[in-house]
């Protein structure tokens, strides 16, 4: 019965006003009894306060690895927010990647991409997937130090060179980062950014070959006996 009613007052609330304010206007409008009015404000606290304790789930690794599908559906299945750096720089700037790139250079993407890191200090029980080059500068390491586990999503270069061949987005969205041959360029980028994913990296997942549901699954479940 608690749990129908929970569902129906995140269905017609949304996410206006403080959570006291929309459950006193959920239980005012069906006027539902005041027990089961304290009954559901206490299973919300406890949801907000699991979400703050959850640790941020940090997903790092090389472009066309997972790291926005797979963030996405997990931060769903969790039920907490989702952040991507690459998404947040643009609505930040209003330009894609590939704009900001085009326009002023890899530099000027990174400084937007260190201001935005800076304002993910205070998030707490999140997914957030980091851009390929993000923690190689080591300012913003040192900002997200502690403040989550580290999830590496790999792939080998085939796969990764196949996946960004055939998604729209980083086909259209994401620029060369050498201007050299795709698969040369991942592979010594591969081999350049490696040595830091794996130092950094507080679990490591294969994606390649694997449905996102499967991959999810695997990091929730690793995850949970971390923190065990």
């Amino acid at each position: 019965m608690r749990e129908k009613i929970l569902s129906r007052f995140l269905e017609r609330t949304g996410k206006d006003g403080s959570l006291e304010e929309r459950v006193r206007g959920f239980f005012t409008v069906y006027r539902l009894p005041f027990t089961l009015y304290c009954s559901l404000l206490l299973i919300l606290l406890k949801a907000c306060l699991r979400n703050a304790m959850m640790p941020n789930l940090i997903l790092i690794g090389y472009r066309a690895a997972g790291k926005t599908a797979v963030g996405r559906r997990l931060a769903e299945k969790l039920g907490v927010p989702f952040c991507d750096t690459d998404e947040l720089i643009s609505r930040r700037t209003g330009r894609s990647v590939k704009e900001i790139v085009a326009e002023k250079g890899w530099e000027a993407f990174r400084r937007e991409e260190r201001i935005v890191i800076k304002g993910l200090t205070f998030m707490h029980g999140s997914v957030i997937a980091l851009g390929g080059g993000a923690l190689m500068n080591p300012a913003n390491l040192e900002i997200l130090k502690g403040k989550g586990v580290f999830i590496w999503l790999t792939a080998d270069a085939a796969t990764i060179i196949e996946r960004m061949e055939t998604d729209e987005v980083t086909r259209e969205q994401r620029p060369s980062l050498t201007n050299g041959d795709p698969l040369n360029e991942t592979a010594a980028l591969l081999k350049e950014r490696e040595p830091v994913y794996r130092v950094v990296s507080d679990l490591m997942v294969d994606t390649a070959g694997r449905s996102i549901e499967d991959i999810t699954d695997e990091i929730i479940r690793r995850v949970e006996k971390k923190g065990e």
